[in-house]
């Protein structure tokens, strides 16, 4: 724990338990059972391996290979975003404002699946539409739904191009790229180092992305249909604008666990 903590890592003591299980093959109570138990030579070097790497800022769920979401592990690697605490709230947002009735959604930008599949897991009647212009992405999504036993249309498709017909979706969340790249400074070092740009950055003022997903979305959702997007702390007044302009109505913002607006919601005009 000690090389943890001198590299500035976050919550080193759960990191080394973590890295410990994960060199051992132990899960969190077989740690815990086996706390005095030396490990093998063999494991005692993975072990060490494993610190260093993090050490050196590498996402400790790309170390492990999996990450904690909505309650649900993900498989998660190298390429494809590291799923975030604060993008739950795109989840529990929909599950609360949308009928549990049967709906067609899609998750645009699925990364690994953590957003769609974790409404299909509260919502097994819903009909998911998890898109991605990753094939990597698309790969660990189609691994996670199976691992979880639901059922989803994964589809390769990139937020500029989504393939739907005209008002035939209820639903569109999304966590898009929304940094731009006058922001880099901001961003820890290890995500800017290790995961993915295009899953990070939007144009050149981080909105790109979220102009197109209004735009379309417009034609894609029903009457009354609703849009959700996760977006940065300071952009809650230029993504109301841009959904005003593309004709939705009622939108209401929503702040993270940090206390930052961190989601919309808006629905288009009847």
């Amino acid at each position: 724990m000690a090389r943890l903590k001198e590299a500035g890592c976050e919550s080193p003591g759960l990191c080394a338990r973590l890295l410990v299980g994960q060199a051992a093959g132990m899960d969190k109570i077989q740690c815990i059972i086996n706390a005095h138990c030396e490990l093998s030579h063999e494991k005692a070097c993975h072990l060490r391996m494993l610190v260093e790497r993090c050490a050196k800022g590498e996402p400790l769920a790309y170390i492990l290979g999996r990450k904690e979401f909505y309650e649900m592990e993900f498989i998660i690697k190298p390429g494809v975003l590291v799923p975030r605490p604060e993008t739950e709230l795109l989840v529990e947002l929909s599950l609360g404002m949308i009928p549990a009735q049967e709906i067609a959604f899609a998750d645009a930008g699925c990364g690994c699946g953590c957003i769609g599949l974790s409404l299909l897991g509260q919502r097994p009647r819903w009909q998911g539409f998890l898109l991605d212009a990753s094939q990597q992405a698309l790969s660990l999504t189609r691994k996670n739904a199976r691992n979880m036993g639901l059922d989803a249309q994964i589809i390769a498709a990139d937020i500029f191009h989504l393939p739907f017909s005209s008002a035939s979706l209820d639903l569109i969340v999304s966590n898009p790229p929304y940094i731009a790249p006058a922001e880099i400074g901001q961003i820890m070092p290890g995500v800017l180092q290790y995961e993915p740009h295009e899953a990070l950055f939007s144009g050149c003022d981080g909105l790109e992305h979220i102009r197109s997903l209004a735009r379309q979305a417009t034609q894609a959702l029903c009457d009354g249909g609703t849009l959700l997007l996760e977006h940065g702390a300071t952009q809650r007044e230029a993504v109301c604008r841009i959904l005003g302009e593309n004709g939705f109505i009622d939108c209401m913002v929503y702040d993270d666990l940090a206390g930052l607006p961190r989601c919309v919601m808006a629905r288009k005009k009847y």
